[in-house]
């Protein structure tokens, strides 16, 4: 069996403020400017300077919500066998089920079983923690983290079961190449999403 988990890296550069600006005449000059002066990459920079395309399409508003990186281990797994595992989502429940769709980061291994990988942190969350996250209305979870083989291939295949059993979907990680690779696609507000 071929097991492949996709890591997703974004690195950040922002414009700085101190940069000098002599009144450029439009905004189109400010932000080429901006941008050749900035720490960017080549290619990043001609892209940034392309002026963006407007699509004139009827579409429906729409709302999509997106958690950062969730576990449900050390002092929140304690906090949900004294309450629930809807409790640590009881202020965002509302947000995320009003939500057309809601993705969150899975950074732990959701199972009973393996053994933890020789790191520093090693996150194992209860199968039953996950109905709080699909309580919550998050309908699909990111395996594409450093936690997913916390407990070996045997917790990560846990980790598929009990996601699909909760209702929810998973992406960025699979039993195959080809299923890791797979996106999920739907049709929100007329407008195609690929997640």
């Amino acid at each position: 069996m071929t097991l492949v988990i996709m890591f997703y890296l974004v690195g950040c550069n922002s414009i700085p403020s101190d940069l000098p600006i002599d009144a450029p005449s439009s905004e189109e000059e400010v932000m080429s400017e901006k941008v050749s002066k900035a720490p960017y990459s080549p290619p990043l920079i001609d892209f940034l300077k392309k002026k963006p395309k407007v699509y004139e399409k009827e579409t429906s508003p729409f709302v999509v919500s997106f958690v950062g990186d969730v576990m449900m281990d050390w002092s929140v797994k304690g906090a949900i066998e004294k309450y629930g595992p809807d409790f640590p989502w009881k202020d965002v429940t509302p947000i995320l089920s009003a939500s057309d769709i809601s993705i969150a980061n899975l950074e732990t291994a959701v199972t009973t079983r393996g053994i933890a990988d020789d790191k520093q942190y090693a996150f194992r969350s209860a199968p039953d923690s996950l109905k709080g996250l699909a309580n919550a209305g998050v309908d699909i979870v990111s395996l594409a983290n450093n936690h997913s083989l916390d407990y070996g291939v045997e917790g990560l295949l846990d980790t598929f079961d009990y996601i699909t059993a909760s209702g929810m979907r998973y992406i960025g990680a699979g039993k195959s190449e080809e299923e890791a690779y797979q996106s999920i696609e739907m049709t929100l507000g007329g407008e195609k999403l690929v997640f």
